[in-house]
């Protein structure tokens, strides 16, 4: 495909900008032209995508939607394609969250457990959950819980429960979810204070006045 600089401003080649061979392209002015490898992001062809993906060496965090729409469209298809790729660490991520049996009550767990590493993915996953219907554990979510996570959550009507804040070992999300729930539960105070969460009680006195 012949291109120019202008084409990373459409929305559908956008993506290629966050790439290493977009970083080291030497397209001077509208008039110079190079043959490349190069699909747009709404290709219905997961192979493509794929090899494009990796062709440019685009971030990881930075893969399209799109992508992600294709790989979960067709799990079956999708291992297939990914097993006969090009090897790489999150590839493997991707086709261990494919092989997940019974997605309704696991995806969750398995998904937060081996997307890790990746915040990007992770939040893909959650919104995958809603989706597709999963289910969505205050426990499981605790252990990997962000704001990013939060406001998806918020945005998809989720209702935090005790157990959420039971679990919650980060101050930042605790004190989020709190205020949202806004209510005083002196027991949940006691618990955090048994467990030696000083950032719990410490936010719940300065908040409501609390004593020890």
């Amino acid at each position: 495909m012949h291109i120019n600089k202008n084409i990373f401003e459409q929305e559908e080649y956008s993506y290629l900008v966050n790439s290493c061979l977009y970083n080291n392209l030497v397209l001077d002015d509208d008039n110079t032209t190079i043959e490349i490898k190069c699909c747009s992001k709404f290709t219905k062809d997961l192979k493509e995508l794929i090899d494009n993906l990796l062709f440019w060496g685009v971030n990881i965090d930075n893969y399209p939607e799109e992508f992600y729409n294709l790989l979960f469209e067709s799990r079956k298809k999708s291992i297939s394609i990914i097993e006969n790729s090009e090897k790489t660490e999150y590839f493997d991520v991707l086709l261990d969250i494919l092989k997940i049996k019974k997605p309704k009550k696991y995806f969750l767990f398995y998904s937060m457990k081996y997307s890790e590493k990746y915040e990007n993915l992770q939040l893909i996953c959650l919104k995958l959950c809603f989706k597709n219907n999963y289910d969505i554990s205050s426990r499981i979510l605790s252990d990997y819980i962000s704001l990013k996570m939060i406001e998806i959550l918020v945005e998809n009507g989720f209702i935090f429960d005790r157990d959420y804040l039971f679990s919650c070992r980060k101050f930042e999300c605790f004190k989020k979810v709190y205020d949202l729930i806004d209510f005083i539960d002196e027991e949940l105070y006691n618990i955090y204070f048994n467990k030696g969460y000083s950032f719990a009680f410490q936010y719940i006195m300065k908040t409501y006045g609390m004593r020890l």
